[in-house]
């Protein structure tokens, strides 16, 4: 099972916002961290609001078939409070896989439109990860879509959002927050990783339309011997082989 680790990973985060949809449909990050990847949907005493997403980049120019399976495997910390959902995040966005994601990529998720719900409506790579454990390594599941865009991108970004983003669904005071380690943790175990499983290659579109000629002509008129190419002897006359039947 190849394996790949995140060439880049970056924490973009709002925080101290007057509301929920302030914090959550901000075109860009105040601040961005790599020290840590991290989930946060937080409502503060005073009524202040906090969104971290997570962005990631693999480099994957060197799949081109479909995986038969993949999963995204994420270590966590002790910081473990908020679910979290795995999605796709723009071509266009200017992280990859040798570059740091930027606060303008904050909001650069496919399909994402400010004040609906992510389900629905974004590219969704995984289901839901419901709670979470400290200190635990996470093995993801990626469905059909992750399949496909691990082989026809050169560039495979996605996005760690807490349920509460995806849903948009405004937390209530208190701090829900999931923390992961990040592509420079010193264990490399503990690295975000995409581990998948080698699919295998189908014909070609040249090969299938050979096969459904081979079909066709296998048996047609003209090749081989047919019923009324056969003359049938009937009691001794001379039939149409030139011989006589004694």
């Amino acid at each position: 099972m190849p394996d790949i680790v995140a060439g880049s990973d970056r924490q973009l985060r709002v925080r101290n916002e007057n509301s929920w949809s302030a914090a959550r449909d901000a075109t860009t990050a105040d601040s961005a961290v790599t020290s840590a990847n991290a989930v946060r949907n937080k409502k503060s005493g005073s009524g202040k609001y906090d969104n971290h997403r997570s962005f990631l980049a693999f480099d994957t120019s060197g799949v081109t078939i479909a995986p038969s399976s993949a999963t995204l495997s994420l270590r966590t910390t002790s910081f473990v409070s908020s679910d979290f959902v795995i999605v796709k995040v723009q071509a266009g966005a200017t992280g990859d896989s040798g570059t740091e994601f930027a606060n303008s990529d904050y909001n650069l998720l496919q399909g994402f439109s400010s004040g609906n719900t992510m389900n629905g409506n974004v590219v969704t790579y995984s289901s839901e990860v419901e709670n979470p454990t400290a200190n635990t390594t996470i093995l993801v599941t990626l469905n059909a879509d992750a399949l496909s865009d691990i082989a026809s991108l050169d560039e495979f970004k996605v996005a760690i959002i807490g349920s509460r983003d995806f849903t948009n669904n405004e937390p209530g005071v208190g701090n829900q927050t999931t923390t992961f380690k990040t592509s420079t943790e010193s264990t490399v175990s503990f690295r975000p990783t995409l581990s998948y499983v080698e699919g295998t290659a189908g014909d070609t579109p040249q090969q299938k339309r050979n096969k459904r000629r081979r079909r066709r002509t296998k048996g047609v008129r003209g090749r081989g011997f047919a019923i009324k190419d056969v003359s049938v002897t009937t009691g001794g006359r001379v039939i149409a082989n030139g011989f006589s039947e004694d």
